[in-house]
C-alpha cells in the first residue's frame, strides 16, 4: 500500500493540471499562487514522452539514464542540480532551493509541483500550489520531443485523433550536437542501434484545467528510423497515407453532391455539408483503423529506404489504397442509377494522381487566363 501510494504521489506531482487550487499553510506560510496552480511538468501541451524499452527493468533504466554531459547545455542552464531529499525545500519562499528543484537534471526527477501533506492515517490530504516548473525553451524535458513550430520550436504534443506512428520520424531524431534543437528525447543520443528498438511513447492530454484523455503506444521500430535516410522514407509512407486521407475526404464530398444535384460543382447546403463531414469522419476512423494494422509494411518501407516514387507499389502502398477504398464504399452506397454515377465520379477523385490533379488545376488557369 505504501508503495503504491508513493506511486500515485510521484505521478500526481508530475501531471497535475493547472487550474483553481486551495491555499494552505508551508511552514507558517501561505502556499504561493494565490489559489490558482500551474500545470505540474509533465503536462504542458500535452507532450509526448518517450521510453526506451529494455529486456529487463534494469535494461530499460540503464537506456533512459543521462550523463552529465550531455544534461549541461542540452536541458537547462542550471545543469545536473541534486535531488529534492538532499536539497530540501523548506518554505515556499526558499528561492536557491526553488531553483534546484524546478531548473536542474535531478531536481525535477521528482518535482513538487504540489505542496501535499498526507494524514498519517491515510484517509485525508491538505493540498496546495506549490513550485512552477518552466518548459522548453527554458528547460527541456529529456524525454519530449522538439519540433518546428511555425517561427519557432516547441514540443510536440499528443492528438486524440493522431495515431502516435505518424509521428515516429519526428520522435527518432537523434541529437547530435548542442547547436540541434529538432530532436527525440535525449537518451537516444546515448544508443548505437544496430538492431530494432522498442519505444513507449505516451502523453497525459489535457485542455486548461481539463483531463481529456491519457494515450500511449509502444512500438518495436527498425534501426533505421534512427539514420536521415530510413526516417525520409518513413516520413514519405505517412505523407501518402495522409494524401490518401485527405483524396477520401475529397471523393466523399463529390459523391454526396452529385447524388443532390446535377453536377458535382454544385454547392451542398450548410445541412448537407454537416452531413458530409459526418460521413467522412466515420471514414477516415475506418481508414486509418485499417491502415495501422499494416504498420509493419511501413517499417519495411523504412528498412527499404523505398523511394516515394514506388511507394504506390509497395506492400504499404497497397495496404493504404485498400483501406481508402474499402471506407469509400462503405461510405457511399451503390444502389440507384444517381448513387451509381456519384459513386463513380467520386471514385475517380479518389485516385486521382497528383500529377493529372495539378495539370488539370494548370489547365484551368490557363483557360480563365
Amino acid at each position: 500500500a505504501a508503495a503504491r501510494a508513493a506511486l500515485n504521489l510521484l505521478t500526481f506531482q508530475c501531471f497535475s493540471p493547472g487550474g483553481t487550487i486551495g491555499v494552505a499553510k508551508w511552514n507558517g506560510r501561505e502556499t504561493p499562487g494565490g489559489g490558482f496552480s500551474k500545470h505540474a511538468p509533465c503536462t504542458p501541451s500535452s507532450m509526448l514522452h518517450t521510453f526506451l524499452i529494455g529486456k529487463t527493468l534494469i535494461d530499460t533504466l540503464r537506456l533512459n539514464i543521462l550523463t552529465k554531459d550531455l544534461v549541461v547545455g542540452n536541458v537547462s542552464a542550471k545543469g545536473w542540480g541534486k535531488p529534492i531529499w538532499e536539497f530540501r525545500i523548506s518554505t515556499a519562499n526558499d528561492a536557491e532551493a526553488k531553483e534546484n528543484a524546478s531548473l536542474t537534471y535531478l531536481g525535477r526527477l521528482v518535482p513538487c509541483s504540489r505542496a501535499i501533506h498526507l494524514d498519517e492515517a491515510g484517509t485525508s490530504i491538505i493540498l496546495g500550489n506549490a513550485i512552477d516548473y518552466p518548459i522548453y525553451p527554458i528547460f527541456r524535458e529529456p524525454t519530449a520531443t522538439i519540433v518546428p513550430r511555425k517561427e519557432e520550436f516547441g514540443v510536440l504534443h499528443a492528438s486524440t485523433d493522431q495515431g502516435i506512428w505518424r509521428q515516429l520520424h519526428a520522435i527518432t531524431v537523434k541529437r547530435r550536437s548542442d547547436g540541434d534543437n529538432m530532436a527525440g528525447p535525449l537518451a537516444l543520443a546515448l544508443n548505437t542501434f544496430s538492431a530494432d528498438a522498442t519505444l513507449w511513447i505516451g502523453a497525459f492530454v489535457s485542455d486548461q484545467g481539463k483531463i481529456e484523455d491519457v494515450i500511449e503506444s509502444a512500438y518495436t521500430v527498425p534501426a533505421a528510423l534512427f539514420d536521415v535516410d530510413g526516417r525520409m522514407a518513413y516520413e514519405a509512407g505517412v505523407k501518402h497515407a495522409e494524401a490518401s486521407a485527405s483524396a477520401l475526404r475529397k471523393a466523399i464530398v463529390f459523391y454526396f453532391t452529385t447524388t443532390r444535384h446535377s453536377s458535382s460543382t454544385e454547392r451542398l447546403s450548410a445541412a448537407e455539408q454537416k452531413q458530409v463531414r459526418k460521413f467522412s469522419d466515420i471514414a477516415a476512423i475506418q481508414f486509418w483503423t485499417r491502415v495501422e494494422q499494416c504498420l509493419g509494411d511501413l517499417f519495411t518501407v523504412a528498412r527499404e529506404i523505398t523511394p516515394p516514387k514506388q511507394l504506390g507499389e509497395s506492400l504499404w502502398g497497397r495496404a493504404v489504397r485498400a483501406a481508402a477504398v474499402e471506407a469509400y464504399e462503405r461510405s457511399c452506397p451503390c444502389r440507384t442509377p444517381r448513387q451509381i454515377q456519384a459513386f463513380a465520379v467520386g471514385r475517380n477523385h479518389l485516385f486521382a494522381s497528383p500529377a493529372s490533379t495539378n495539370a488539370k488545376k494548370n489547365k484551368a488557369k490557363k483557360s480563365t487566363a
